[in-house]
């Protein structure tokens, strides 16, 4: 898998990120998503790894 950026929107605070993040990429289920965050392959631009049930802030963005 490549590596993405992805806003987060306002939006979507208070959203889990294993299901946030499969519902932003069509090819990932919200279980492989949580697999993408134990492996430490979610983080932000900082390079802070986060983990599968981190709450998003809104307002950010995240390599994955």
């Amino acid at each position: 898998m490549e590596t993405r950026t992805l806003q987060v929107n306002p939006e979507d605070t208070g959203t889990r990120l294993d299901a946030w993040l499969a519902g932003q990429l069509p090819d990932v289920t919200r279980s492989a998503a949580a697999r993408l965050c134990e492996e430490g392959r979610v983080c932000r631009e900082d390079g802070t790894a986060l983990a599968k049930n981190y709450r998003l802030r809104g307002d950010e963005t995240l390599l994955v």
